[in-house]
């Protein structure tokens, strides 16, 4: 089982984010970049 490569991993992480910034939910804004973050994370450390 192979994975993915970070870099396209990162970037949708940070599209994600700048994604999230229109949604009116602070809670759901807040949930979504901890995920982003988390995902961006494992990719870069090969969790």
């Amino acid at each position: 089982m192979s994975s993915p490569s970070a870099g396209p991993v990162v970037l949708g992480a940070f599209r994600n984010l700048s994604a999230v910034r229109f949604t009116e939910d602070p809670g759901a804004v807040d949930e979504r970049i901890t995920e982003a973050v988390e995902i961006g994370l494992r990719a870069v450390l090969d969790l």
